[in-house]
């Protein structure tokens, strides 16, 4: 599947690990995983 038509997770946290973590579950998913460190960085991704 082509990244322009893969669903976007946004994870949102301030702990890099959480990001992480996160990224590793789910990187067999078909998925563009986008993280923000704030809510204010997640509403501009």
């Amino acid at each position: 599947m082509a990244d322009d038509l893969k669903k976007k997770l946004l994870i949102v946290d301030d702990e890099q690990d959480v990001h992480y973590s996160f990224s590793r579950l789910l990187a067999k998913e078909p998925l563009q995983i986008v993280t923000a460190s704030s809510g204010e960085e997640g509403v501009r991704v």
